[in-house]
């Protein structure tokens, strides 16, 4: 923010994101997106469904139950919607969607999160190590994709040191550490 700002009205406050945001930017900067069916369709975020509760397999909300088969990970998004008040839509989000410790324990170890992150599948992360680019083209595609910026010099310097340690591991860790950043949870 700069005083030369104060002309132009610019004003945006800031706010966390919902449960449904929460998850379905994860699958995006992440390039991990589900493959749920619902009513023949195919899914691939929490958005496109017409209620939470299809992930518990109930028709909800006039949705219709989801059908994943046995996929648990059903009910981890659903149980991280719930640390971001956001279980039931046809209600809106408790205390206007505050941010708390469960919400950040769900981004730090929930499975939705720390699946996607790993150097296996299809994951970004393992296919920016399985094509070959530089240190500093991998960061950048890391920051663009979960930040929508590039990466400061300082935070390029940082990065290439956590990877010159072990890359597979360190492109891993940079991965989580931006979706765990404030940056990426928060609405500007």
């Amino acid at each position: 923010w700069k005083d030369a700002y104060i002309p132009y009205h610019a004003r945006r406050f800031a706010r966390v994101l919902t449960g449904p945001e929460a998850v379905d930017i994860v699958t995006q900067a992440t390039a991990t997106p589900f493959e749920w069916k619902l009513y023949g369709a195919d899914r691939q975020y929490v958005k496109e469904l017409t209620s939470p509760l299809s992930l518990k397999g109930e028709a909800g909300g006039g949705g219709g139950a989801l059908n994943a088969g046995n996929s648990p990970e059903k009910s981890l998004v659903f149980a991280f919607m719930q640390a971001y008040y956001q279980a039931e839509r046809a209600m809106p989000p408790v205390d206007k969607n505050i941010a708390s410790p469960v919400q950040a324990m769900m981004m730090m170890t929930s499975p939705v999160v720390t699946k996607r992150v790993a150097a296996e599948g299809k994951t970004r992360v393992a296919s920016l190590l399985k094509a070959g680019k530089s240190d500093d083209e991998i960061v950048e595609e890391l920051f663009l994709a979960s930040l929508a910026r590039r990466p400061t010099a300082d935070e390029l310097e940082v990065a290439k040191r956590v990877i010159a340690k072990d890359k597979k591991s360190g492109v891993e860790n940079i991965q989580w550490a931006l979706l765990n950043s404030t940056e990426f949870l928060v609405n500007h």
